[in-house]
């Protein structure tokens, strides 16, 4: 993935595959969002990105949004999030917009490491809570592991 600073692109992020998520359910094709940092750690309050896709609903309350989510059918792959948008709560899902490429973060619920990132619920950024080792394109899947952005879903 790559982001604009000033007239320029620069690689920001790689998904690739999570060792560690797989490793943890036993899986082999779960994919993750790494940091990129261009062979330096990624900054503590580093913006990765939006979190965008299909809107499914507009509500008032932020606790409208949020049941929303939770009762979706269980059963259908998505990606939703409720974001606080123009004064607006929306429930965004990234599952069918391709370059909706935060929905690879993955969250750490249930698993036994911490985050190392947030989504912010006004807008939906993602931000870094702190330094994270870059990718590295010559290290195996899990050497890189530790580049791996991991933040709960608002």
């Amino acid at each position: 993935m790559w982001r604009r600073v000033g007239s320029e692109l620069v690689r920001h992020c790689v998904v690739a595959s999570s060792t560690t998520l797989n490793t943890a359910l036993g899986k082999d094709a779960e994919r993750g969002m790494f940091a990129w940092g261009g062979g330096e750690d990624v900054e503590a309050d580093t913006s990765f990105g939006i979190y965008s896709g299909n809107v499914l609903g507009t509500y008032t309350t932020q606790l409208e949004a949020v049941e929303s989510c939770a009762h979706m059918d269980p059963s259908l792959p998505s990606y939703c999030m409720a974001l606080l948008r123009r004064g607006s709560w929306l429930v965004v899902d990234a599952l069918e917009t391709h370059d909706a490429f935060l929905r690879f973060v993955n969250t750490p619920a249930g698993l036994e490491f911490a985050e190392n990132a947030h989504f912010e619920w006004r807008n939906g950024i993602c931000l870094s809570h702190e330094p994270i080792p870059p990718f590295n394109l010559a290290w195996t899947d899990a050497e890189n592991a530790p580049s791996e952005i991991w933040a709960e879903y608002a």
